[in-house]
C-alpha cells in the first residue's frame, strides 16, 4: 500500500512519516551526526570520571581520550541507552504520532564517527473519524436529585469521620467520600468536604444529630440550616457530575454520527494499556498486580478482556474529537496553555510561563497543545448541544430508522433488510 509522506522536526530528530494499514504507521527517524557526536561526549566525560587511567586525575579523563580507550563502539552503546528513549519521544512528536500500544523499533547500522543515527518506528496510531453530524445534537441530560436519604447519610458519616480522634478547640475539613456501591448513583464515589471545629469534649458517644451538634460540629445555628449545607454541596457535586456525563455523552453521540474503523489489533493494544495504567494506579495504593488478581477473581487476560469495549470506545472518542479539532480548526492559544498550567506551575513553584518554556525546552509542549485542543473541541460539541430529557433520549435510541439497520446489517439506506416500513416518528 503507497504510503502518505509528511517530513518534519522536532529539537534534533527529523522523522519521515509512512501511513500503513490497519490504522499503524511508520515513522523513520534521523538523528543528525553533530548531535551524536554531543551526547557521545557527555557519555564519555561519566565514563571518564569512572576511570583510572596514567597520567590523568581520576575524573579528569578527556572524553577524546575515553573513547581511545575503550572504544567508540562501546561508548556509543552505552549512549544509546541513555539517549535512544528521548530519540523516541521526539520522533513521536515530530511525526505528531500518538501511539497506541508497543512499538516496533528497528535499529540500523551503527553510525560511524560524523555521520547520523538511522532507526525506524512502526506502531499502531489513534484511528481517523469521517464526521458525520456534531453540531446540533440532541442528547439525553438528567436533572438534579438529592434524596433526602442521602442528606441522612450524608450527617451520618460527617458525625462519625468528623469527629474521630479530634480534641477540643481543633478545626479540622472533613472529607466523607461515598462508596461505589452507595444506594443512590449520583453520589457513588463522589468526596463532599466541611470544617469542623470542636468546641469541647465530654464523652466517647457521638452526639445527637440535633441543633447542638450543628452549632457545635459545623457552626450552623441550627441543624436545618446544617441539613440546607449538607443539600447545597451535594447538589453542587451532583450538578458537577451532570456536566460531566453530558459532555461525555456529546462525544459519544458525535462518535455514533461519524464512521470510524477500529481494528481489532488496536483495541487489543489499548486495553493492554488501560490494564497497565490500573495496575499502575494501584500499586501507588499499596496494591499489587497479585493481590487485585485474587480479590477480583479472574486472570489477568480476563480482566483485559474485560476492558475492550472501553478501550474500543475510548478510541472512537479520540479519533472524532482529532476529526472536529481539525473541521473547526482549533488552535489552543498560549494563554489556554499557560491557563492549564497554572496549578502544576504553583506547585513547582514557579510562573505558568516559565513552566510552558520549560515544556518547549523538553519538546513536550505540542502533546499538551493537543489535549487542550481536544478539550476545546469537547467544549464545542458541548456548547452546540441540545439537551433532551433522558426517558425521551433512552426511547428515541429505540426507534428503528433505515440508517441504523444499514449500520447494523450493510444494507443501503432505505432498503431494510428486514423488509419493515419506516416513516418519521414511526
Amino acid at each position: 500500500m503507497a504510503g502518505r509522506y509528511r517530513w518534519l522536526a522536532v529539537a534534533t530528530v527529523k522523522t519521515n512519516v509512512t501511513e500503513l494499514p490497519e490504522s499503524r504507521v511508520r515513522v523513520e527517524a534521523e538523528v543528525p551526526a553533530d548531535e551524536v557526536e554531543r551526547r557521545i561526549e557527555q557519555t564519555a566525560r561519566t565514563l571518564g570520571r569512572q576511570l583510572k587511567i596514567p597520567g590523568f586525575r581520576k575524573g579528569k579523563v578527556p572524553p577524546p581520550v575515553v573513547v581511545s580507550r575503550v572504544g567508540r563502539e562501546t561508548v556509543l552503546d552505552e549512549t544509546l541507552r541513555g539517549a535512544l528513549g528521548g530519540w523516541y519521544a521526539d520522533a513521536l512528536d515530530a511525526a505528531g504520532v500518538d501511539p497506541v500500544g508497543d512499538p516496533r523499533l528497528d535499529l540500523g547500522d551503527l553510525p560511524g564517527e560524523g555521520q547520523p543515527l538511522s532507526f525506524s518506528i512502526e506502531v499502531g496510531v489513534r484511528p481517523k473519524a469521517r464526521l458525520g453530524e456534531y453540531r446540533g445534537l440532541e442528547v439525553g441530560r438528567r436533572e438534579p436529585d438529592v434524596p433526602e436519604e442521602a442528606v441522612g447519610r450524608e450527617l451520618e458519616a460527617l458525625r462519625e469521620a468528623a469527629l474521630r480522634g479530634m480534641k477540643a478547640g481543633e478545626t479540622r475539613t472533613a472529607e466523607v467520600t461515598f462508596p461505589e456501591e452507595h444506594p443512590s448513583e449520583q453520589l457513588r464515589g463522589r468526596t463532599v468536604s466541611f470544617d469542623v471545629t470542636v468546641k469541647e469534649v465530654k464523652r466517647k458517644e457521638l452526639p445527637e444529630l440535633d441543633d447542638e451538634f450543628a452549632a457545635d460540629a459545623a457552626g450552623f445555628d441550627s441543624l436545618d440550616e446544617l441539613r440546607a449545607d449538607v443539600r447545597e454541596k451535594l447538589e453542587e457535586a451532583d450538578r458537577q457530575a451532570i456536566d460531566a456525563e453530558f459532555r461525555e455523552a456529546v462525544v459519544d453521540a458525535a462518535a455514533a454520527a461519524a464512521q470510524v474503523e477500529v481494528p481489532p489489533a488496536l483495541v487489543d493494544a489499548r486495553a493492554h494499556e488501560l490494564w497497565e495504567q490500573m495496575i499502575h494506579a494501584l500499586g501507588h495504593r499499596g496494591i499489587s498486580q497479585e493481590a487485585y488478581l485474587r480479590i477480583a477473581g479472574k486472570s489477568e487476560q480476563e480482566l483485559i478482556e474485560e476492558a475492550k469495549p472501553d478501550a474500543e470506545r475510548a478510541l472512537r472518542r479520540e479519533a472524532v474529537l482529532a476529526a472536529v479539532v481539525e473541521a473547526e480548526g482549533i488552535e489552543p492559544s498560549d494563554e489556554d496553555v499557560t491557563a492549564a498550567l497554572a496549578r502544576s506551575a504553583e506547585s513547582e513553584g514557579v510562573t505558568a510561563e516559565q513552566l510552558m518554556q520549560r515544556l518547549r525546552e523538553r519538546n513536550r509542549l505540542e502533546p499538551l497543545r493537543r489535549d487542550l485542543a481536544a478539550r476545546q473541541a469537547v467544549d464545542l460539541l458541548a456548547e452546540h448541544a441540545t439537551a433532551i430529557p433522558v426517558e425521551q433520549a433512552k426511547a428515541r435510541d429505540k426507534l428503528w430508522t433505515p440508517e441504523k439497520e444499514a449500520a447494523e446489517t450493510g444494507a443501503g439506506a432505505g432498503q431494510p433488510a428486514s423488509g419493515k416500513l419506516w416513516t418519521p416518528g414511526s
